[in-house]
């Protein structure tokens, strides 16, 4: 049974650059590696090159056995955080999202800066000429007059430890996922599951009564509840817009059937919506009047006893330049928090940027400045980065998030949490959290520009110009950080998890990590932001400083004081 294995993984070495040349003995070693590589024989000669490579050995039964504790080291580092699991069935997905749920996280004691490995800046220059050359790696941090919502800013103090709750236990996305080979029946569960709750919700807000068959002849008035979609899969259009339910899918009339109660709306695939209209010749309903708000639930917050406001700094990565590996960006961010001092810090992927030239080509030298020619595994460079946060941040509460661009993770969405790392606090991607009786939904993807560039207006002979709210404000009136279906080719949405990508209720505070559109909106009454990127390509990018007080506790809004949009420049 074992001739097969041994076959391949003397044939995988022997492609190897190197072109190793396995003895019987060695071969024989292999093969208790493959259970540490899931039985992937080319996969094992990879880790082989990259092992010898950065050891300077050469082949033989004891670096082969000392190859597997390697690798059985690492298997163990990623291991992910056992904890308990909610059986996630329609009868009970609505009190998942209970504050019954939420489970206050210990974080332990604050982990004090390593003064002895602590990176020095130069304080920075009030020239605002001083700009970063990201060809010297040196980063020049001019102050810069800030972007002020409210000028009364109330007084600020800095805390240690704060409470962090976690409205769906996270440790339900450390499970088996199916992209990509997913069951057609699960799947098409999945989307009715959603279609059946969310027309179950926009019934009772609007009093529509129960949903009819909208996909057959019937002259007098009917109410049509669904997903938006595209009837021949191609962009959404006035005329490939449809409505798709459980009983079957029929396009919508074009904008020149709606009548004057319909106002100017923007519809993209994915959208639930409840609709009245008629259905004379079988073939296309033609909708009067159309509702595409499907939220449900707002924060239900108390007034705590915070007297100041509460300072949360958040910011996306890439944390370096497009032309190296040094993370100066990330250095000059951990040299503004310096002067910053904030209560929180969220931090979002890419940490270990995908789309990077150098770890497309997998040239990880000299990294962090390195002089050496050692490589660095993907693994290395974000354990290393990890380092300089927790070491070098003088901040007691850093959220760190995922991306699905970070090349050393999971590349799916929903997107479960990194292994545990210190003091730092690890959560999914996306999350809703509450922070110190403020509730926040985070996530980084790129939804902002896949909405703005999948949906289409109606009604209307001009397009909206502020797609950006547009966009913020589908999101809450969707309850979801991804409602978009069938998502775009670079969003890995894993159909069998969609319910993850849901809001549990509409949070005080949206923040969305994109490249797309940098900006701090109030839509709905929440607080919108998109902090930008910390670098974008060679130059310096942005980062967000909120300045959050507590209203009264009717209000549907946090006090939000002050929005600054800084820059590392």
């Amino acid at each position: 049974a074992t001739l097969p294995y041994m076959e391949a993984i003397k044939e995988a070495f022997l492609n190897l650059p190197s072109k190793v040349k396995l003895t019987k003995s060695e071969v024989e070693t292999c093969l208790d590696l493959m259970p540490l590589v899931e039985f992937d024989a080319e996969s094992l000669s990879y880790k082989w090159e990259a092992y010898s490579t950065n050891h300077n050995c050469s082949i033989s039964v004891e670096n082969i056995n000392a190859l597997k504790t390697f690798l059985e080291a690492e298997k163990s580092k990623s291991k992910k955080r056992q904890s308990k699991t909610i059986d996630l069935n329609k009868s009970n997905i609505n009190s998942m999202f209970n504050s019954s749920y939420f489970s206050n996280i210990p974080l332990g004691n604050a982990v004090e800066p390593d003064t002895n490995d602590q990176v020095y800046f130069d304080e920075p220059s009030d020239d605002s000429s001083e700009a970063m050359d990201i060809e010297q790696n040196e980063f020049e941090i001019p102050e810069e007059k800030p972007q002020i919502l409210n000028e009364d800013l109330p007084s600020i103090t800095y805390t240690g430890r704060l409470g962090i709750q976690i409205a769906v236990d996270e440790s339900s996305l450390n499970g088996d996922y199916m992209y990509l080979h997913e069951d057609i029946s699960k799947k098409n569960d999945a989307i009715e599951d959603r279609i059946e709750r969310y027309s179950s919700i926009i019934r009772e807000k609007y009093e529509l009564g129960e949903s009819q068959q909208f996909n057959v002849y019937n002259q007098d008035k009917i109410t049509g509840i669904g997903m938006i979609t595209s009837i021949d899969g191609t962009r959404l259009t006035s005329s490939s817009a449809a409505l798709q339910s459980t009983s079957g899918t029929i396009p919508i009339q074009s904008h020149i059937g709606f009548v004057s109660s319909v106002n100017r709306v923007t519809l993209f695939p994915g959208q639930m919506v409840g609709t009245t209209g008629y259905n004379l010749d079988k073939k296309r309903y033609t909708i009067d009047c159309i509702h595409t708000d499907a939220s449900y639930k707002v924060f239900e917050r108390s007034l705590g006893s915070r007297d100041s406001a509460l300072k949360v700094v958040t910011t996306a990565g890439p944390y370096t330049s497009s032309t190296d590996l040094n993370y100066r960006g990330l250095d000059a961010f951990i040299s503004k928090m310096r002067s910053e001092r904030p209560d929180v810090i969220v931090m979002m992927g890419p940490f270990v940027d995908s789309s990077h030239f150098l770890i497309e080509t997998c040239n990880t030298k000299n990294c962090f400045g390195a002089t050496d020619e050692r490589m660095l595994s993907y693994d290395e460079i974000f354990i290393e980065i990890l380092n300089k946060i927790e070491r070098n941040l003088h901040c007691q509460n850093i959220i760190i998030q995922p991306s699905i661009n970070d090349v050393h993770h999971d590349f799916i969405f929903p997107q479960p949490q990194f292994s545990d790392f210190g003091s730092l606090r690890m959560i999914p991607n996306p999350c809703t959290l509450v922070i110190d009786g403020i509730s926040f939904g985070i996530s980084c993807s790129n939804i902002i520009r896949d909405l703005a560039h999948n949906s289409a207006e109606f009604n209307t002979q001009e397009r909206d110009g502020d797609q950006i709210s547009t966009a913020f404000r589908h999101l809450i009136e969707q309850n979801s950080y991804y409602p978009l279906y069938p998502s775009s080719p670079d969003t890995p949405l894993d159909s069998e998890h969609i319910r993850y990508t849901e809001l549990p209720y509409t949070p005080d505070v949206l923040i969305i990590g994109s490249s797309f559109g940098r900006s701090n909106k109030d839509v709905n009454n929440v607080l919108c932001v998109n902090p930008g990127t910390l670098v974008v390509g060679k130059k310096p990018g942005n980062f967000s400083v909120l300045h959050i007080s507590e209203s009264k506790p009717s209000d549907k809004i946090v006090n939000v004081t002050k929005v600054v949009s800084s820059s590392i420049q």
